[in-house]
């Protein structure tokens, strides 16, 4: 069963004359996940560690934006709301089963929209406001492609795996490759339209086609040298040739190669040996 909360319409008290305390959202994070509010503080702690990253620049002003662009924020509360309603009846209908998961719209994720993950042993998915504001995904077509895409991963999650722990990068990246792709095809079924990416604005889809093989030709070629640094596949912050995400459109055409030969839900317990030797005759197929 899919349970969803609305924590962004709870956030007043996170901020003092217009700008967000810290000290506030502890206390605000607690009130939702009170066994797990270190998680939050930790997670943003290792950003600015490892990635260069500073509260001060990088984080304070999504956050306050949140608060400052009331007009957005709202658009996005009434999106989430929208989008989240009847869930379970529509997923049933497309795939016969049902998600356990509880989904939850908050304030503080930072470094990603969502993230589905489990806390006290149970599913969640999280999404971040402040980053979806960042990224102008407040309306309800946005907002559906991010809810469905959490949404395919929880689903590998409980009928499949998700998780995989490798001892490099090449499988790594190879296996989030899989893993994204089967979140898109998931997010395609549910949102009722095969060919749907909600990247594709500005001619995204049609450069993405018209490149198609140079993309898995070059993401073969890089796995063997590819590292959070150099990556250029995945996440807001990198391009590839001057497009994003091209990692999430290269994932769904391999998942729409592979659905020639399998059934999707037999798909979600495929082992990485598998997926890699599928890999190998998806980039060989012009």
């Amino acid at each position: 069963m899919i349970n969803v909360v609305n924590a962004a319409e709870d956030i007043i008290n996170v901020f003092h004359n217009d700008a967000f305390s810290l000290d506030e959202w502890k206390t605000y994070i607690s009130k939702y996940f009170p066994n797990d509010a270190d998680l939050f503080i930790n997670d943003m702690k290792q950003m600015i560690e490892d990635g260069g990253y500073s509260l001060d620049r990088d984080f304070l002003p999504l956050l306050n934006n949140v608060w400052k662009d009331e007009q957005s924020r709202l658009h996005a509360i009434n999106a989430f709301c929208t989008v989240t309603k009847d869930l379970d009846d529509k997923i049933n209908k497309i795939f016969g089963k049902s998600i356990d998961v509880t989904i939850v719209l908050y304030l503080g994720l930072c470094n990603g929209a969502g993230w589905a993950l489990e806390l006290d042993d149970k599913p969640y998915i999280l999404l971040g406001i402040e980053k979806i504001l960042e990224l102008g995904w407040f309306d309800i077509i946005s907002m559906q492609g991010l809810v469905f895409h959490e949404l395919g991963h929880m689903y590998q999650k409980q009928y499949g795996t998700l998780e995989r722990k490798f001892n490099s990068n090449k499988k790594k990246y190879l296996w989030q490759l899989f893993t994204e792709g089967i979140a898109m095809h998931f997010e395609q079924m549910v949102g009722g339209d095969d060919k749907y990416f909600h990247q594709d604005k500005n001619g995204w889809i049609e450069w993405m086609d018209n490149h198609f093989v140079q993309i898995k030709k070059d993401y073969y070629v890089d796995l063997n040298s590819m590292n959070p640094s150099n990556q250029r596949y995945f996440g807001d912050w990198v391009t590839y040739d001057g497009f994003g995400d091209a990692g999430y459109y290269l994932g769904a055409k391999f998942i729409d190669y592979l659905l020639k030969k399998y059934p999707f839900d037999d798909l979600l317990k495929m082992n990485i040996d598998a997926v890699s030797n599928e890999f190998d005759s998806f980039v060989q197929n012009n």
